[in-house]
């Protein structure tokens, strides 16, 4: 978990998928790395962004907010295609990433 800087997005490769991960906290958020609206690489360009309690990755390309829970998200106050979201659980000092576990809300 040392890898991942706290709130600043990587991209890391799970087996041979490529993953977006996020930690904040002692939590880490997995998603697809690509912005659904127009796929901006979210590693390089994504922000993260605290609103109403709630987490969001922000992209830089277009304006795109995605929450980290729900995977849902709006591009200039329109509604967005939602972000793909995975599991991921914490053993030591290791991230866990459910591939199999996608959730597109």
């Amino acid at each position: 978990m040392g890898e991942i800087e706290e709130g600043r997005p990587v991209i890391k490769v799970v087996g041979k998928t490529a993953v977006g991960l996020l930690r904040v906290g002692g939590r880490v958020y997995a998603f697809d790395p690509f912005c659904p609206h127009s796929r901006w690489n979210l590693g390089a360009s994504g922000r993260l962004v605290r609103n109403d309690g709630r987490l969001y990755i922000f992209c830089r390309g277009h304006g795109g907010l995605w929450c980290l829970d729900t995977g849902v998200g709006m591009v200039q106050g329109k509604k967005a295609p939602p972000l793909k979201l995975y599991k991921t659980w914490i053993s030591g000092d290791t991230v866990y990433v459910d591939l199999d576990s996608q959730r597109v809300l």
